[in-house]
């Protein structure tokens, strides 16, 4: 790989062998090519960060879904408290008035019946 102003080059040498009388030599080399475009190869770099930043996050993934996890236990157990409270708070509003009467009905004097 060479690089060059315009991008880089990139080239792949292979022999071809042939064997005479046995033994092996080199009959021809094949050489082959390609020109990279510097913006195929910011394309390729950058791909190629973000598949760097994937795995980095993918090992980040059981820690963030415990913390996420945790998060909505500690919501739903302060909205449960939440409604628990506001249930015996109505509860009270309800029950202090009915005990009120019921304890001013006992100091009350017995009703009498005018049928008499």
């Amino acid at each position: 790989m060479r690089e060059l102003t315009s991008g880089d080059l990139i080239e792949a040498v292979a022999p071809l062998w042939s064997t005479r009388d046995g033994q092996r030599a080199v009959a021809a080399v094949v050489v082959v090519g390609t020109h990279v475009t510097e913006r195929l190869e910011a394309k390729v770099r950058a791909i190629s960060q973000a598949f760097k930043d994937y795995k980095q996050l993918r090992l980040m993934k059981n820690p963030i879904k415990g913390s996420y996890i945790l998060l909505f236990l500690l919501l739903t157990l302060i909205v449960v408290f939440s409604f628990t409270w506001f249930g015996l708070y109505l509860a009270r509003g309800i029950t202090d008035p009915i005990a009120e009467l019921a304890e001013g009905r006992a100091r009350s004097p017995p009703a009498t019946s005018g049928t008499g």
